[in-house]
């Protein structure tokens, strides 16, 4: 992924997320969605102007059990998006998880 080049904030957030999670491994972690599917719902949440995200969150302050994407803050523009494009949405006590099956 080195030869993409993009100047874009978002273009550079992507590249680092393909970057550090090369299939679908980072740092000995395993995501539970494919690293496209990842990439696709960052992308998806990073292009809305009223939404708080956070990414590899631990379930219970342990690494071996993660939420890949967890949304703190949200408009309903970037839900309905989400559900749009198949992903699953379910609330913890920490926030929206975003998971794809």
């Amino acid at each position: 992924m080195d030869k993409m080049k993009d100047n874009s904030a978002l273009g550079a957030m992507v590249c680092e997320i393909i970057n550090t999670h090369v299939n679908g491994v980072c740092h000995g972690m395993h995501l539970n969605m494919s690293v496209e599917d990842f990439v696709k719902a960052v992308m998806l949440i990073a292009t809305s102007n009223n939404c708080k995200a956070q990414f590899i969150v631990p379930v219970k302050d342990n690494y071996s059990n993660t939420y890949d994407i967890l949304i703190q803050e949200s408009n309903g523009k970037v839900i309905d998006e989400l559900s749009k494009a198949g992903y699953s949405l379910s609330m913890s006590s920490k926030g929206l998880v975003v998971n794809k099956y």
